[in-house]
């Protein structure tokens, strides 16, 4: 998928109840989402084939995510910390920023894996690619969804119930 999709299903889900565990619950979905594309800067060394060859790679894989959970998690918690002693105000866990992380982090492959592209999940033990052939790279129409999911969600507003009319003219 691409990263608007990416950003627009983090954004819906910082609506959710996972937004309440953490004064950062936003940042930290928005940057997890779309963490594992940072192999993209394989293409400052090996060019474009070399960033075809390797995207999608160890870090869309389970390993992959898993030790970026655990980092993004470990940069939110030292956070919050840093927030509490300021503030003096305890918000947010270990726990929940495990939570956020991983949740976050998890929905990228997830997504990945909807199209025709795939991924390697199991690398480095599997290098086999896995392909959903369900949605575009570029969908338009999850764009839609997810972003009305991002808007709508939460407590009702009048801009929320405006935007429901304008969902449901469409």
């Amino acid at each position: 998928m691409d990263n608007l999709t990416h950003t627009l299903l983090a954004a819906a889900l910082a609506r959710t109840r996972l937004g309440r565990l953490s004064p950062y619950a936003t940042p930290a979905l928005l940057i997890g989402a779309n963490l594992p594309d940072l192999d993209a800067v394989v293409r400052l060394w090996q060019g474009r084939e070399g960033y075809l060859v390797h995207h999608r790679g160890i870090t869309h894989a389970v390993p992959g995510i898993a030790l970026q959970a655990l980092g993004l998690a470990a940069a939110l918690r030292l956070l919050e910390r840093r927030r509490e002693r300021r503030t003096g105000e305890a918000r947010g866990s270990w726990g929940g920023a495990l939570a956020l992380s991983a949740v976050a982090l998890g929905s990228h492959p997830l997504l990945d894996l909807l199209n025709v592209y795939g991924l390697r999940p199991w690398l480095p033990f599997d290098p086999r690619w896995i392909y959903g052939d369900v949605a575009f790279i570029v969908d338009p129409w999850l764009w839609l969804a997810l972003g009305a999911g991002a808007l709508l969600a939460g407590p009702a507003r009048a801009a929320g119930t405006w935007a429901w009319g304008v969902v449901l003219a469409l």
